[in-house]
């Protein structure tokens, strides 16, 4: 036996956070391997975390309703076998605050709506991060999220607390939401601009993102017109981007790497063939919308026309090789923000698929562009359900293609590691000339 301390999982790499909802062993409680020590909460999901291997409880770290990072500790705990080579050069258990917090009975748990009873408020991780960024206090905030919760849509200065992800840019089209990491980089190394897909939100670069910040990087991720907390309104794939040059030329006037992923990699390419190249230092596209003639319509109007929140989650479903843990509250949300905007979607959706045919063509902007000696990187799942693979097999011989055979729709999500490093070194890469 072994000491060490089990950690936050990354759990798909999409949340900053997550809220502990119930320890399953108490202190000195054994375990078999893969048996579930805890559950934790994100915005999207509510999650198992098993136990690595056979072992036994020791004392948690974090109480119930307590938020943690992830990778941080979580418990002390004791597993069978030898410990790895690094534990023993460097054990865990060294690292444990000694004033860590013991576990909360699982009655602080159900206290119920905020300030209910005297006890802490029960709120969603994204809420308690808004405020405590903008410096409120949720006792006493009535919840309508699930049994009382509170959520971001609860907090009277929601629009504010947003805000401190980076102001909104409000331009042409509206207003549009971003956020920004390493602003302050310096102008030597290209802004990685993250440019998610449709009916998605920048949420969804997350854990990417993070690889690239901790990378040192500049990053700027945006919520496209129609999607998320943007405000911003768009008709038509040109006027998105029409309104993302507009945004990027305000907020990232110097040296770019476009990063796109299905809808946003079409208008990563449109955006970098109407600049011309100009400020333009690569451009990275994740199953990028407009290389083929397939798409799967089934998944569009899916999305667009499920009449309750369950349907929601078959459609998503295909987006992974694997079925993502979603939360009942999220999902909702998402519903009832689709179901906001389904005309103006349905316009937007229309101009580019019909029928399962995508009714735009970049091929030929991206052969300009490769020919230009633009450095670009195309990757793809061979899993995907969406967009299929073998679009990418009549790609230009200097663009590279990077294959991830146990991803689907989104590798940056399933082999996020490993799509970072794809990013980072395209950062690097210097344009090239015939």
């Amino acid at each position: 036996m072994y000491k060490t301390v089990i950690k936050l999982p990354r759990l798909g790499g999409n949340e900053a956070e997550a809220k502990i909802l119930a320890w399953k062993k108490a202190p000195g409680e054994s375990f078999a391997a893969d048996e579930t020590l805890l559950e934790v909460e994100t915005d999207k999901a509510v999650v198992e975390v098993p136990a690595p291997a056979a072992g036994v409880m020791g004392r948690p770290l974090k109480a119930v309703d307590e938020l943690a990072d992830f990778d941080e500790a979580l418990a002390e705990v004791e597993l069978e076998g030898e410990a790895p080579a690094r534990v023993e050069a460097d054990p865990a258990h060294a690292a444990v605050p000694a004033a860590a917090p013991a576990a909360a009975p699982a009655a602080a748990r159900d206290a119920g709506p905020a300030g209910a009873g005297g006890g802490r408020a029960v709120a969603s991780p994204a809420a308690r991060r808004a405020a405590r960024h903008a410096g409120l206090d949720l006792a006493g905030l009535h919840g309508s999220g699930p049994g009382g919760r509170i959520v971001l849509r609860d907090l009277p200065s929601a629009g504010a607390a947003a805000a401190s992800d980076g102001a909104p840019f409000r331009g042409a089209f509206g207003e549009w939401h971003v956020r920004r990491w390493n602003a302050d980089a310096g102008a030597a190394q290209p802004t990685i601009v993250l440019i998610h897909g449709l009916y998605g939100d920048l949420d969804t670069w997350a854990g990417l993102a993070k690889g690239l910040a901790d990378a040192g990087r500049p990053v700027l991720a945006l919520d496209l017109p129609l999607h998320g907390r943007s405000r911003a309104s768009a008709a038509s794939l040109d006027e998105m981007v029409a309104g993302a040059r507009e945004l990027l030329d305000a907020l990232a006037p110097g040296r770019r790497l476009l990063v796109g992923h299905s809808l946003g990699g079409a208008v990563a390419l449109k955006l970098a063939q109407a600049g011309g190249g100009r400020g333009l230092a690569a451009l990275g596209l994740i199953a990028p919308a407009g290389l083929g003639t397939e798409i799967d319509q089934g998944f569009l109007d899916g999305m667009l026309h499920a009449r309750e929140p369950a349907l929601l989650r078959r459609e998503l479903e295909k987006l992974t090789r694997r079925p993502q843990p979603l939360g009942e509250a999220w999902l909702a949300e998402l519903h009832v923000r689709l179901r906001e905007r389904a005309a103006a979607l349905e316009t937007l959706v229309g101009g580019f698929a019909v029928r399962g045919t995508q009714q735009i063509d970049l091929r030929s902007a991206l052969e300009t562009l490769a020919a230009q000696g633009l450095p670009i990187a195309v990757l793809w799942g061979r899993l995907d359900r969406v967009l299929p693979w073998h679009q990418a097999l009549d790609l230009p011989p200097q663009v590279a293609l990077h294959l991830f055979a146990d991803a689907g729709h989104m590798p940056q999500a399933e082999q996020t590691g490993a799509v970072t490093q794809v990013l980072l070194r395209l950062a690097r890469a210097e344009p090239t000339s015939d």
